[in-house]
């Protein structure tokens, strides 16, 4: 993607991999802080533009801005793909497949006792996981499944 303007660039470069540098593990559940770093976009876009009048939503969807949200959830289950395949230092033990569900190839699903821990990173993955088609998750390197999820993710943004 081409910056388009110095100003986008400087967005594009230095800002918004801050917002998404270590994603995976620093993902917000509560409404007031997703909310707290998604504004900081539609500023973004504000000054890029140079149009403080325009509604934020015409603004990003001109830059071909996605939400904040999109790139956390496809860190975390590049994360997870990796821990999952052994690519990862991290494991995260091997999780067990679901044997009473319809859907095939879905690991298993559990409930926390503690919203502390519903909303940590395994929890929330899996569920994300479960919710990929199977060809996706089968992918057989990092690099193909990262590029099936952001064709997801374009996909899923033009529509």
């Amino acid at each position: 993607m081409l910056c388009g303007g110095e100003s986008n660039c400087l967005y594009t470069t230095l800002v918004r991999p801050l917002l998404e540098f270590s994603s995976a593990a620093l993902d917000p559940h509560l409404a007031k802080d997703v909310h707290q770093l998604e504004c900081v976009q539609p500023q973004a876009a504000r000054f890029v533009m140079k149009d403080y009048i325009r509604r934020t939503t015409s603004l990003l969807n001109q830059l071909e801005w996605s939400l904040l949200s999109l790139p956390r959830r496809n860190s975390c289950l590049v994360a997870f793909y990796k821990a999952v395949n052994n690519l990862s230092p991290v494991p995260v033990g091997q999780p067990r497949p679901c044997s009473y569900q319809t859907r095939s190839h879905d690991l298993l699903t559990f409930t926390p006792r503690t919203d502390y821990y519903r909303y940590s990173f395994l929890p929330r993955t899996i569920v994300d996981w479960n919710s990929l088609l199977f060809s996706l998750r089968a992918k057989p390197s990092v690099d193909s499944f990262r590029a099936g999820l952001q064709h997801l993710t374009v996909s899923a943004s033009s529509h």
